[in-house]
């Protein structure tokens, strides 16, 4: 489903971090007494509503945090010259996604290292906090933040945090920021910290379940991930959630590497397409798949046949080069194609028929391992 195109480009990006903003769950202790879980309870919940006003502020005011207004852009799958848009609108939403990124390492790391003193943090001067004050552009990102109530001021060389709208918030900031920053991988640690995932405090490896990541996607979206979800792990492939970047992910679907050693369906968060769902299906080699074709479904031999590469020969020449790897030929209607060895199916808008259809790639492959 098509997203609407915001009112600037930093709107974008505030609301790709409130699509990934986690479902408020305190995680109480258990074994707290009942007066420290209520204490507990409005910390986490006046952190988790800071995070939530900070995107909102950034999606509708942008001129506050010192980003200029500028109007929205986006892809759409299969547009002209999309390698040069890609890079054209990383560069539009460069500034406010790196202004955005530096003040939330800036509270993880105030959090990590503070100590708290009534209702505000106290964070002692280190290089990371004389680095970040020395920038100008990140101290009037700073000054945004006055909109969803963070106050910071020096304090001699010190850093002194409160807010004023979720006064409560900081004693949770700094439990969350001291679980993540002390995550193995950290670009995990920022984004469990991003997401305000106060399910971080309960493992210290912890990453979100996809089912969570999928609730980014529109409800009817989410609904087929969920259902393919489902479908993939009942016959046991392993799940991967792989970081690109601190907000960037992925998650990946492995089968049995005797059928393909790589994964075979992968779901994609992109902030940069109009729609921001991108999921690929990974085809084995088609001289694997072509004695399989004529078993499928008619639906799926038209699809495979769309999106598996034509041979172009000499004017390609790939193959003069590779003994194991070729084309493949391969009837269809009554006609004979001269099939790449290579296919790579991109679906960036999920129905029940697509998601059909996805099931079906799943169990063709699967025949490979009887085939073997």
């Amino acid at each position: 489903m098509q997203t609407p195109i915001y009112d600037h480009i930093a709107a974008r990006v505030a609301a790709a971090n409130l699509r990934m903003l986690s479902p408020f769950d305190p995680c109480l202790p258990a074994d707290a007494p009942v007066d420290q879980q209520e204490t507990l309870l409005t910390a986490r919940r006046d952190l988790h509503a800071f995070f939530e006003a900070l995107y909102r502020a950034l999606a509708e005011q942008p001129a506050a945090f010192g980003i200029a207004p500028t109007p929205d852009d986006a892809l759409t799958p299969g547009e002209a010259d999309e390698k040069n848009r890609k890079q054209e609108i990383t560069a539009k939403m460069k500034k406010p996604r790196d202004l955005l990124n530096q003040a939330l390492d800036l509270l993880l790391h105030a959090g990590s290292i503070g100590s708290l003193e009534g209702g505000t943090l106290l964070a002692a001067p280190d290089d990371t906090l004389a680095t970040a004050g020395r920038s100008r552009n990140l101290m009037k990102f700073m000054e945004g933040a006055r909109l969803a109530g963070l106050e910071l001021a020096a304090e001699g060389p010190a850093w002194r945090l409160r807010n004023s709208r979720f006064p409560a918030m900081m004693p949770a900031l700094c439990d969350l920021a001291q679980a993540c920053a002390a995550h193995p991988t950290a670009n995990l640690g920022c984004f469990n910290f991003a997401r305000c995932d106060f399910r971080a405090l309960t493992q210290s490896a912890y990453q979100p379940d996809p089912a969570d990541l999928y609730r980014a996607f529109d409800a009817e979206e989410a609904r087929q991930l969920l259902a393919l979800h489902a479908f993939f792990t009942a016959r046991g492939y392993q799940t991967e959630l792989a970081m690109g970047g601190k907000f960037d992910w992925l998650v990946r679907y492995q089968g049995s590497r005797k059928v393909k050693s790589t994964p075979l369906f992968q779901v994609e968060f992109q902030e940069r397409y109009r729609s921001p769902l991108i999921m690929q299906v990974k085809f084995a080699s088609t001289q694997r798949i072509a004695p399989l074709l004529p078993q499928q479904s008619p639906a799926l031999q038209a699809d495979f046949i769309q999106h598996t590469f034509r041979c172009r020969g000499d004017e390609c020449g790939w193959c003069r080069n590779n003994k194991t790897l070729g084309p493949s030929v391969v009837e269809y209607n009554g006609e004979q194609v001269m099939l790449c060895w290579y296919g790579n199916r991109t679906v960036t808008e999920l129905d029940p028929p697509t998601t059909q259809l996805i099931q079906e790639y799943a169990l063709m492959h699967e025949q490979l391992a009887q085939a073997a």
